[in-house]
């Protein structure tokens, strides 16, 4: 596969786990059912990025 696309699926699926550790920082005090869904959901997207990006 083209490394450029792999590399771009690391570099996105990093920015989303920093973008959603300092949100975590930030918000730590909000435990409400939707925003922990929402920020479990990008983790998973992230993480998913990241393991297709290394296998490919």
């Amino acid at each position: 596969m083209n490394m450029v696309a792999i590399s771009w699926l690391l570099i996105i699926g990093g920015v989303i786990l920093l973008v959603d550790a300092w949100t975590s920082l930030q918000f730590v005090r909000d435990k409400r059912w939707f925003c922990q869904a929402v920020r479990l959901e990008r983790l998973m997207f992230a993480l998913i990025l990241i393991i297709v990006g290394v296998f490919l």
